[in-house]
């Protein structure tokens, strides 16, 4: 992850969608931030800045390292289902592909983690897979245990103390090659557990980038209909 995330055409593509999300969302650039599950640090480090103060939780002592790599210091080490931080103490927490981590047990427990650390009226925007049988060799490589419908991550957001102000899936032009591909992956297995995350030749990159930046104005807006992975933004109730 570490190596791709400046380059790769999801990473880039994914961030021009949320960043037009959070412009057209959020209410004002000056937020406490929290990006829970934050990885390697790409997401603070290339864009979630641009809105506020950011600090990252993250279970994994190395991929915290890896946000050191990028000078980024605000960085707090737990799990995101019993998070070492006092209750209401952020304007905003971030969740980009978490709550379908092998690493989260229960994903309502998460949740109501996240409503404790917010402020009265704080805002969640979260990014989670879609449809459980997309299930793929990508997700046996990156620890997937769960994939989500749009109803259904609505309805655990409800459960846990959200308002859900807007929701969508993602990357919907590019969802039949993807179908496609599982479809294939099915029937001619090799046995073997292989990440999408390469980064493809530099023409192909920056087309894949082009297409899935194109859907921004449209997920930000209106929402889309189908997609490979949901977008949504939630807030805590008053």
């Amino acid at each position: 992850m570490f190596s791709v995330e400046d380059t790769h055409w999801w990473y880039i593509g994914m961030a021009a969608i949320f960043k037009e999300i959070f412009t057209r969302w959020v209410p004002n650039n000056n937020l406490r931030i929290l990006d829970e599950g934050c990885g390697t640090g790409g997401s603070m480090h290339n864009w979630l800045s641009d809105f506020g103060s950011v600090s990252g939780l993250d279970i994994s002592m190395v991929a915290l390292e890896c946000c050191h790599l990028r000078h980024l210091n605000k960085l707090i080490l737990g799990s995101i289902c019993q998070m070492p931080i006092q209750s209401a103490s952020y304007d905003m927490v971030t969740s980009f592909d978490v709550l379908y981590e092998k690493t989260v047990p229960e994903v309502l427990t998460a949740i109501k983690e996240i409503n404790r650390v917010l402020l009265p009226g704080g805002f969640l925007v979260l990014r989670v897979p879609a449809y459980n049988w997309l299930h793929g060799r990508h997700d046996d490589a990156v620890n997937t245990t769960r994939r989500f419908t749009r109803k259904e991550i609505s309805m655990l957001l409800r459960s846990g103390g959200f308002l859900v102000r807007h929701s969508s899936y993602v990357n919907s032009i590019l969802f039949p090659v993807i179908l496609v591909k599982r479809m294939l992956e099915k029937y001619f297995t090799t046995g073997k557990t292989v990440s999408d995350f390469y980064v493809p030749g530099k023409l192909v990159n920056r087309i894949l980038t082009f297409i899935l930046k194109a859907e921004s104005p449209m997920v930000s807006r209106f929402g889309l209909p189908f997609g490979l992975s949901i977008a949504v933004v939630a807030q805590k109730s008053l």
